[in-house]
Order: C-alpha cells, then sequence, then structure tokens
C-alpha cells in the first residue's frame, strides 16, 4: 500500500528515470518497446500545508521498438508530452495540485501543439478526437 502522505521536509533537487519495458499481444503480433523518461525534480518550498516544486521533463525516448504502430504512438505521446515538459506547481501533502504556477505556458505550448496535432490528423483522423477533447479541458480552463 502506497502512503497517502508524501513526507518531503527539506528542499532538495535530484533527478529520476523511469524505464518502461512493454510486452504485449495485439490480434496475431507481438509489439515490444523500450521508453525512457527522465525528469528533473526540484523541491523549492516546503510548509506545514504544501509543497512548491519545480518538475523538468528532460528525456522521453522511446529506446526499442519493434512495430511501426509502437513508433507512431510514441511520436504522438512525445508530441503532447512536450506540453507539460516544464510544470511549476503547488502540491499537498497527499500529492494533490492545489495550483499550476505556470499555467499561461501550458496553456502557450499547446497552442502549438494543437497545430502539429492538425498536421499529423490529416492522415490519422482519430487524433481529431484528442484535439477537440485537450482543447475543451484547456478552452475551460
Amino acid at each position: 500500500m502506497f502512503p497517502t502522505k508524501i513526507r518531503i521536509q527539506e528542499n532538495f533537487s535530484e533527478q529520476y528515470t523511469l524505464e518502461i519495458t512493454s510486452n504485449m499481444m495485439a490480434v496475431n503480433a507481438i509489439m515490444k518497446s523500450l521508453t525512457r523518461i527522465r525528469w528533473d525534480l526540484n523541491i523549492i518550498k516546503v510548509k506545514e500545508d504544501f509543497v512548491e516544486l519545480r518538475l523538468i521533463l528532460l528525456e522521453h525516448t522511446l529506446v526499442e521498438a519493434n512495430n511501426p504502430l509502437i513508433k507512431e504512438i510514441a511520436r504522438l505521446t512525445s508530441t503532447f508530452s512536450r506540453m507539460y515538459n516544464e510544470l511549476h506547481l503547488v502540491i499537498d501533502h497527499g500529492g494533490t495540485i492545489l495550483e499550476i504556477l505556470n499555467m499561461p505556458a501550458i496553456l502557450a505550448k499547446w497552442q502549438l501543439i494543437k497545430t502539429e496535432l492538425s498536421e499529423i490528423a490529416k492522415s490519422t483522423p482519430e487524433i481529431k478526437d484528442i484535439i477537440v477533447l485537450n482543447d475543451s479541458i484547456f478552452t475551460n480552463h
């Protein structure tokens, strides 16, 4: 069971790496991949009620893939991850986001990414639904 509280007691800066190995069967094709994601976490302020932090995405790389579909999904995921590659947040000690301090930057990135996704959607129409969903989320911010 995971702890219900984040136990950060002082400011610090650290880098973390997550490697995701995927091995799945889709219809009659085995799809394997290895993805590496690296972050830089900087705890700026620790108070009784909240923690202020900055989380920077350093790398989001598809290291290995044996199927072109995985490469296309990785390209789409990488495009989306650029929108959130820099987060400046205030969270409570349970991990709930209380405030997004760099929302203007995220909204500006969405406008650029939406343009890129619109180009991809010309060859992959299913992406249009993703654009509409995210656009409604950011429009209602």
